[in-house]
């Protein structure tokens, strides 16, 4: 799965792509999915599929902090618009 973040204010440079491999995440931040979804990670994977907006946006929180480990799950409720958000699924995930 792909995320594309492409901002209303700055299409161009702030465009994002986040390629959304769930399996390539690091245990460390599975787990720290887990507590702050208060879910197994196989719920979480269900609960994409079913295309929740909530998790959607932690998967997006999981990526960013790799650049800034101050970043908190909160601080993306102000910072997207869901229309701004494009997923992309690959052809053998479907």
């Amino acid at each position: 799965m792909k995320i594309i973040y492409t901002p209303q204010e700055n299409p161009v440079e702030g465009r994002e792509e986040i390629d959304a491999d769930l399996t390539s995440l690091f245990v460390g931040e599975v787990k720290l999915l887990e507590k702050t979804l208060k879910m197994t990670f196989q719920e979480i994977g269900e609960q994409l599929e079913r295309g929740s907006a909530t998790h959607l946006m932690a998967v997006v929180w999981i990526y960013r902090r790799r650049h800034n480990l101050e970043l908190r799950i909160d601080d993306m409720d102000d910072v997207m618009r869901l229309s701004e958000l494009e997923i992309k699924v690959d052809d053998d995930e479907e």
